[in-house]
């Protein structure tokens, strides 16, 4: 996993079980979470791509994505937080 997908899913509240070798989700997730990454656009994207999918496989999933300059942001609820709600 790239580094950059660590720290964006740390940065949400995942936590890495190393025994189960998989990402733990915490409930209830970080609303809004911001990184500082100097990496280039495909970097971006694939570490995106494994957080998207580690989001996916424990059933979360946030609804804006943005890359600004040297910042990528996660904003949104999370449906783990949705279903709490409803």
């Amino acid at each position: 996993m790239l580094f950059l997908a660590e720290r964006l899913l740390k940065a949400t509240g995942f936590e890495y079980d190393a025994i189960e070798e998989t990402w733990v989700v915490p409930v209830p997730l970080r609303p809004v979470v911001t990184v500082e990454c100097d990496e280039d656009g495909p970097y971006v994207m694939e570490a995106l791509l494994e957080v998207h999918a580690v989001l996916q496989a424990n059933g979360c999933t946030y609804t804006n994505f943005s890359v600004n300059g040297r910042y990528i942001s996660i904003v949104g609820l999370t449906m783990a937080e949705m279903a709490a709600v409803a």
